[in-house]
């Protein structure tokens, strides 16, 4: 059973693995991330940049259900990372949360002290 320290979140729906990252950490062999930051730049098609402050990274391939996407609003996005046509990375979305409620900037605290544990 997971509990809610973990690096991956299982997906019943893809059956992958989402390693948690900061968008300046995501590495070339990672497939599937998840990833927590503001919404920015929504355009017409609700794709948008997520911004962790450490980075930023364009999130398209947006499910139907998740078509109340807020800019400036936390969210929590779970998707497989791709290459577009024009080089430039970004995550195809699988699952989207909102995490408004959440502490960002001690979830980035805990996030850099994790990397100095590992």
């Amino acid at each position: 059973m997971e509990n809610d320290f973990s690096d991956e979140f299982e997906s019943n729906k893809t059956n992958e693995t989402y390693q948690k990252r900061l968008i300046s950490d995501i590495q070339l062999d990672d497939s599937a991330v998840q990833i927590i930051g503001y919404a920015d730049s929504i355009n017409a098609s609700d794709e948008f940049y997520l911004d962790d402050k450490n980075g930023r990274i364009h999130v398209r391939s947006i499910p139907d259900e998740f078509s109340n996407i807020k800019e400036g609003t936390l969210y929590r996005v779970f998707g497989e990372l791709s290459i577009g046509g024009d080089g430039v990375q970004f995550i195809a979305a699988h699952i989207i949360q909102n995490m408004e409620k959440m502490n960002f900037i001690l979830f980035l605290k805990s996030m850099e002290l994790s990397k100095k544990i590992t």
